[in-house]
């Protein structure tokens, strides 16, 4: 079965693990991800890619936030449990990657 990544209206991530379509609608499945001690966090009108970033098997998140910066954050547990404590932004040449702004409204 596939899992499922959802940010929610709140901005908070949800892991789904092999949902259904009619268990996906309820989200009866679904967890909250942490990061530290709360919630994990990414902000409005933000674009989650789940990736395994440093090829060590365990899948991390990229996050573009709403002001348009690129988030990494590792995961430090595994694909079941992730375990997730801050995320850095993603720098090129010294210079953290801004791909544009949310527009307002």
């Amino acid at each position: 079965m596939k899992s499922l990544l959802i940010a929610a209206g709140v901005a908070v991530v949800f892991l789904c693990f092999g949902v259904s379509h009619a268990a996906l609608l309820g989200l009866e499945e679904a967890v909250n991800i942490r990061d530290g001690s709360g919630y994990l966090n990414v902000g409005d009108r933000s674009a989650t890619l789940v990736i395994d970033w440093n090829n060590d098997g365990k899948k991390d998140l990229v996050v573009g936030d709403g002001y348009g910066y690129v988030w990494l954050y590792l995961n430090q547990g595994t694909n079941i449990d992730p375990v997730f404590n801050g995320g850095v932004k993603i720098e090129s040449s010294g210079t953290a990657i801004r791909v544009g702004i949310a527009s307002g409204g």
